[in-house]
């Protein structure tokens, strides 16, 4: 297994997320793969087509409460559900984005660092023997 370390803002090693490097039975690899599926048009368009389909059923079913009911705790279920897929997602997007950023400040302070140094050192005088 490939483990490729990057560090953390306070200095210590951390695992980048890659499929290689996450168990399969864990929940942020099932995450991953859930909002990928989620995320495409065509889980938009089933979702769509099964509304459809349940409103098209209405008569069918004499627009009871049950028929209600399963609209409803469908719905809340998936909704109940889909809130950790979402969280985890925002997790893993910060957590990268603060990779970058901490990339990004270690990588101009040197740069930054050493301007400093030049603007405070005084230029050297120059000799007024002749």
């Amino acid at each position: 297994m490939r483990n490729i370390l990057n560090l953390n803002s306070s200095g210590s090693a951390m695992r980048d997320i890659e499929p290689s490097a996450i168990r399969p039975w864990r929940f942020a690899n099932l995450a991953r793969h859930v909002s990928t599926v989620v995320g495409r048009p065509a889980a938009f368009a089933i979702a769509v087509l099964a509304v459809l389909f349940w409103a098209a059923s209405g008569p069918f079913f004499a627009f009871s409460d049950t028929w209600q009911l399963v609209i409803n705790t469908s719905t809340t279920i998936i909704t109940f559900l889909m809130v950790f897929i979402i969280q985890n997602t925002q997790n893993r997007d910060t957590a990268a984005i603060q990779i970058k950023l901490d990339e990004l400040i270690r990588a101009t302070r040197p740069r930054a660092a050493a301007s400093k140094r030049a603007a405070s050192t005084p230029a050297p005088r120059k000799s007024s023997r002749k």
